[in-house]
């Protein structure tokens, strides 16, 4: 039953759903014990004899007080077997006769006992021996007992008090772990106290006696608890205000989880230890001395109230998940002399958004707030908070282990080409990320990589090898594409997983077509890769664009021509245009390619023809170069002009076309200026500004 909370792994395993979980739960269940038996007592008792002594081996009744006779059919019962009321719920009471001397492993695990008194005659219990009997209230141990074994009474919830016999050496891993217990006095008989051995207690207080020369891990992990005292004669360990120190106070062994606010590191501390601020929710600021080279394995695991950490220029090395789980964590500084970073250290610290690393440190560097190595070939640590899309850089060639583990405000990467390796757990649990494309030169992909929400993704290259639950806790219907003539895959179904063979993403920029002028369409091609992809034109009178057209969605799969048309162009202008395609794979573009506009129509003022010393014919020439075009003629006795004829439609020819209109009412003797207008879609032009005047009455000839 030794289940030990070491750091983030153990969150992931919890998290793993349906059949894992229950084949990892099993696995440390003992199995359903199949009792041997020589004989069987009238109230049920099952047996074995050897060496003219009984050992107790099941129970077949319905009792719930059992009382085991010392005598059987004139022999001696000297033991209670393996496993002997293993899940017998209904018992609540058990009477051993003082002819016992040992209690095998799991005897009375899960059952219903609610008090026991094991007589003084026992000198060995077995693993696990009262495991999970939840409902145990009351135990008296055999004075003459030397060591409780592992998991002894684990489990047992309600167990809100013992007294541990002074003839007890060692107290086993996980041996009271999640009683119920409030205080414990450890006797002065005690040398080791294993793993856990105390975990989850309701324990206020420890005290250590001077026979304790080890301490597990976890031993004392309770809530509660609030403060540690040792006896000054120890001579393996001390305490200071309630922290637990080795004897010298060079390093800080365990921080009680109850303390609240800062605390600030004795100057003496060298090292601190495996899980020494394990679950301190209350611990606000840490103050590290510059004495301090090591932080051990999940030293600050789940912190949660911890919001900043100034890691002092004397560290060389964090261990594993030492800072895992720390919520509230925003931000970290790694200083020059910190060299080895353990995996996960920052795992679960849902709030970093930035890291920083002194520039002088030779093993580790920071680009844009990502950790990397110092030559940028393995991405080390994403922050989990830091939001939107990123691109990895292209020098990097392995993603390590854990390195965007729980990043939930990533929501897209680019994965470079050069990248071989992704590690374990590297992006597991990133539940805003919904597809990824993975490079063609991958080989490996670690256990757990990309646990959490993809859809859908992109194999660009033949089959890396997998490791375990590469993809597990995804949704139902994730799709892997791969490319076609890749080698290892396998449609419709490959490692139990939907796959489709897709042809690589391309997108082509086709002529354009139309009148060419101010207004035309765009053309062209995208074959998507299995992403949802989206495609647009960028134009513009140089190679910079600067204007796009309105994005269009062409699906997944298929190979589509997709196009768009632009207006209000410049006429007689170069223009440059490609084809986009973007999905999550990426962006890709299309050759750039050209077209010209066609110039604007013309105009020419030709001269006027007086018809009258009241009227007159206004004459002019335009050509539409190829577009729709309408004319007509200003005039007035100013240039600014305050009259005009009415418009006339000449066409969409491409050559000179003449064109004249007749004025009238015009005073005579009197000079107009006039000028010929012509517009199409391509723009409006003026001719020149002429003038003619108007035939005195007295001289005009003609008629009026």
């Amino acid at each position: 039953m030794h289940n030990k909370k070491r750091g983030p792994h153990s969150r992931r395993v919890r998290l793993l759903g349906g059949t894992v979980l229950l084949f990892l739960l099993l696995a440390f269940l003992p199995p359903l014990p199949t009792h041997a038996a020589d004989g069987i007592t009238s109230d049920g008792l099952v047996y074995t004899i050897s060496d003219n002594q009984i050992s107790i081996t099941g129970y077949s009744g319905v009792a719930n007080v059992v009382r085991i006779p010392s005598i059987i059919n004139g022999l001696m019962v000297t033991s209670i077997g393996n496993s002997a009321f293993y899940t017998c719920d209904n018992i609540t009471t058990i009477v051993i006769p003082d002819s016992v001397t040992n209690i095998g492993d799991f005897a009375f695990a899960l059952t219903g006992l609610t008090d026991v008194v094991i007589p003084n005659s026992v000198t060995s219990i077995g693993l696990e021996a009262f495991c999970k009997c939840t409902n145990l209230t009351s135990v008296v141990l055999p004075k003459g007992l030397t060591s409780i074994a592992d998991g002894t009474f684990s489990d047992c919830s309600s167990l809100g008090s013992i007294t541990i016999p002074s003839t007890v050496v060692s107290i086993g891993n996980s041996a009271f772990r999640h009683c119920s217990l409030t205080g414990i006095t450890i006797p002065n008989s005690v040398i080791r106290i294993g793993d856990d051995a105390f975990i989850y207690c309701s324990l206020i207080s420890v005290d250590i006696p001077s026979s304790v020369a080890s301490i597990g891990e976890l031993a004392f992990d309770c809530g509660s608890l609030a403060f540690f005292t040792v006896d000054a004669a120890n001579p393996f360990y001390s305490s200071i205000s309630g922290v637990l120190f080795n004897k010298s106070q060079t390093t800080l062994l365990k921080y009680p989880a109850a303390m609240e606010g800062a605390y600030t590191i004795p100057s003496s501390v060298t090292t601190i230890g495996d899980t020494a601020f394990y679950d301190c929710p209350h611990l606000t600021n840490v103050t590290i001395p510059n004495s301090v080279v090591r932080i051990g394995i999940s030293g600050f695991f789940e912190c949660r109230s911890l919001i900043r950490i100034i890691l002092p220029n004397s560290i060389t090395s964090i261990g594993e998940g030492a800072f895992a789980e720390c919520s509230a964590l925003a931000s970290v500084s790694i200083p020059k002399s910190l060299t080895s970073i353990g995996d996960e250290a920052f795992y679960g610290c849902y709030s970093l958004t930035w890291i920083t690393v002194d520039p002088r440190n030779p093993a580790y560097k920071c680009v844009d707030g990502v950790l990397f190595n110092s030559n940028m070939t393995t991405l080390v640590l994403y922050p989990a908070a830091k939001l939107g899309g990123y691109v990895i850089p292209n020098t990097v060639t392995t993603i390590a282990d854990a390195a965007f583990d729980a990043c939930g405000m990533l929501t897209s990467v680019k994965i470079p080409n050069r990248v071989t390796s992704i590690g374990k757990d590297a992006f597991s649990f990133c539940t805003s990320l919904t597809a990824v494309v993975i490079p063609e030169n991958v080989v490996s992909i670690g256990d757990g990589a990309f646990l959490g929400s993809l859809s859908a993704i992109l194999f660009t290259g033949n089959a890396p090898t997998l490791g375990a639950f590469v993809f597990a806790e995804n949704p139902a219907n994730m799709t892997v594409y791969y490319y076609k003539n890749s080698k290892g895959f396998r449609s419709p179904v490959w490692n139990g997983l939907r796959a489709v063979a897709v042809a690589p993403f391309a997108v082509a920029t086709r002529e354009a077509t139309g009148p060419n002028y101010t207004t035309i369409t765009l053309n062209g091609a995208v074959t998507p890769n299995g992403f949802a992809t989206t495609a647009y034109f960028q134009y513009g009178d140089s190679t910079a664009y600067g204007n796009a057209t309105p994005k269009l969605k062409v699906g997944r799969t298929k190979s589509v021509p997709f196009s768009a048309t632009i207006s209000n162009l410049k006429p007689t202008t170069n223009y440059h245009y490609r084809s986009v395609a973007v999905n999550s794979s990426g962006i890709i573009y299309g050759a750039d390619k050209t077209f010209v506009t066609a110039p604007p129509p013309t105009a020419n003022t030709e001269f006027a023809i007086p018809t009258s010393y009241t009227t007159s014919v206004l004459v002019a020439t335009a050509n539409p170069n190829g577009l729709a075009t309408r004319v007509y003629f200003q005039y007035g006795r100013t240039a600014a002009y305050d009259l005009a004829t009415a418009e006339q439609n000449i066409g969409s020819g491409a050559s000179k076309a003449t064109f004249s209109a007749e004025v009238s009412n015009l005073l005579p003797s009197t000079t107009y200026h006039y000028r010929c207008v012509a517009t199409n879609s391509s723009g409006t032009v003026y001719g020149a500004d002429r003038s003619f005047t108007t035939p005195n009455p007295d001289l005009w000839g003609g008629q009026d």
